[in-house]
């Protein structure tokens, strides 16, 4: 009796085993239906829910929202982006990105018979719809946001167009350029890759090379095409923890904004029109305006943000805020939802405004159209100078340095050094050659002769002197210049080449005129900094030690 009731039991094992054989494999209890602006979409993979999470396959997502998704079967990344959106996610990981911010998955990308499924609610609201869940039909609900942009004033409209050109510049180097990617490590932008956004260039204060400020769009696009330029040649991260040429996050808010002397973050709040209207965690959405700045400093933050962007519904409430910031490794535009906002910015950090936006000069459409329109060459320059075309050689970290020439061009060439117009020098090359000089101060051509290629550059030496007595610091400059002119000064702290003590000290027309000045010396000034300008842009010494 008992054996016959073990087969029977095992015969019903055995049947159940079988019929399970049989049957599909179900992700979800109910089928899962998909409505995208109203209409109904099905897909080629059947959606299914896990954890509370509907998954629906790579190639279906990208159809039902018409948008391109790149897979990266070496890194398994999969990336998508839009005008103003992006998305990043990796198979098997739960960390993730929407628009650079960074997430954390419930459920993560998968694969599963060899296809990619992905967490539709996420991927959908990082790419701009609103997402809804039908329980009665079991429908996934996605609505794209139809938002309207507040238009900006004129004022605000040249402030939010500078920032543009930071954020939204694209460029792809001819060899590795070294780049700091945090405060503790290194790599670099990768030859060949394409990135967005102008270089961060933290720590660069003493060579004053900073994108959009003192180095011209014209004199980086150069350098970027150069492979002897200082881009891929100086590895100054290694000292300063940055790329040569690039820029900070008070830098792209004072481009911005037109403000061409240069204040620290630590000591934003003194520029001159520069109001704080609202501190930290004692405001809304609604109390921000376009060309707001957010500023922090202290507790572990120190940073500027330009306010870009707000993006409201149909109803006009706010549900999007776009803020253009200098990052490493690149300036970038990023959009937030309002929760992420408050959640991020609105605890640490205060709103400002700047009462002088009638101010802002305009961008130069020409520039613009280098930039946005035409590009850069990526081939190497027939004749090109390492520091870029229309730049200034003057005394700083690499004092003494000499200038490099390069020329690419083929077969015998003869190079011309004009100064100031005049010959100075003919150079017989053949082929790719370098040509290192130390050249007394002027402005220089070098060009290949019977061509139109070539490249301008100045080479600035300053004579500063002063004399101290009874705390009042007597300073006599000469740009060594008659195009430069004395731009600005700075005290600063004791053995710190790149934290100011104050903010800019501004100097009257006579003693820039005169290069003569006299000021008491602040409490804990160590050193002090004098800048110039030319038509080329600010250039600077290193500290002076008082």
């Amino acid at each position: 009796m008992k054996k016959t009731m073990k087969k029977t039991l095992n015969l019903v094992l055995l049947f159940l085993f079988v019929l399970s054989l049989c049957q599909p494999i179900v992700f979800a209890q109910n089928s899962v239906n998909i409505r995208v602006d109203g209409e109904t979409r099905s897909c080629a993979v059947e959606p299914f829910i896990q954890n509370g999470r509907t998954l629906v396959s790579l190639k279906d997502i990208s159809a039902l929202l018409d948008i391109e998704f790149q897979h990266d079967a070496e890194t398994n990344l999969i990336t998508a982006a839009t005008e103003d959106y992006s998305v990043e996610l990796t198979v098997g990981a739960e960390k993730a990105k929407g628009t650079r911010v960074s997430y954390t998955l419930d459920v993560p990308a998968q694969s599963i018979d060899d296809k990619i499924v992905v967490p539709i609610r996420f991927i959908a609201e990082q790419l701009g719809y609103k997402v809804a869940w039908e329980q009665d039909t079991g429908t996934v609900v996605l609505e794209e946001l139809k938002l309207i942009r507040d238009e900006p004033t004129e004022a605000q409209k040249w402030a939010i167009a500078r920032a543009r050109q930071l954020t939204e510049f694209k460029f792809t180097p001819i060899k590795d350029i070294p780049i700091n990617l945090s405060s503790s490590t290194w790599g670099f932008f990768e030859a060949g890759k394409e990135y967005k956004g102008f270089p961060y260039g933290g720590g660069l204060e003493a060579n004053d090379k900073f994108v959009g400020e003192n180095v011209s769009f014209e004199t980086f696009l150069s350098a970027l095409a150069n492979p002897d330029s200082v881009l891929y040649t100086r590895d100054l991260y290694k000292e300063l923890g940055s790329v040569f040429y690039g820029i900070v996050c008070n830098g792209l808010v004072r481009y911005s904004l037109g403000i061409d002397q240069r204040y620290s973050t630590e000591k934003f709040l003194d520029i001159p029109g520069m109001n704080q209207v609202c501190t930290e965690g004692q405001y809304t959405v609604n109390d921000l305006e376009l060309a707001d700045v957010l500023h922090a400093h202290g507790n572990g933050t120190n940073h500027v943000i330009l306010v870009t962007g707000i993006l409201r519904d149909e109803t006009g409430e706010i549900v999007k805020v776009e803020l253009s910031e200098a990052v490493r490794t690149t300036c970038r535009r990023r959009l937030f939802s309002v929760e992420d906002f408050h959640n991020k910015y609105m605890t640490k950090y205060k709103v400002c405004r700047y009462e002088y936006l009638d101010e802002i000069p305009p961008f130069d459409e020409e520039q613009d159209k280098i930039l946005f329109e035409s590009g850069i060459d990526k081939k190497a320059p027939m004749i090109a100078v390492d520091c870029g075309d229309k730049s200034n050689y003057a005394p700083s970290l690499h004092e003494g340095d000499k200038t490099i020439i390069s020329v690419f061009a083929e077969g015998e060439n003869t190079v011309q050094i004009l100064r100031d117009g005049a010959l100075v020098e003919e150079i017989k090359v053949n082929g790719y050659q370098k040509i290192e000089r130390k050249f007394e101060p002027g402005y220089y051509v070098a060009k290949l002769a019977n061509t139109e290629h070539s490249t301008e550059f100045c080479v600035c030496k300053p004579e500063i002197t002063h004399t101290v007595k009874d705390g009042v610091i007597t300073i006599n400059v000469s740009s060594g210049d008659p195009e430069s002119e004395i731009s600005h000064m700075e005290f600063r702290v004791p053995g710190e080449r790149y934290r100011p003590l104050h903010s800019v000290v501004e100097l009257t027309e006579e003693e820039k005129k005169t290069g003569v000045i006299v000021r008491e010396i602040p409490e804990g000034a160590g050193n002090y900094k004098i800048s110039f300008k030319n038509k080329y842009g600010i250039w600077t010494v290193t500290m002076i030690t008082i």
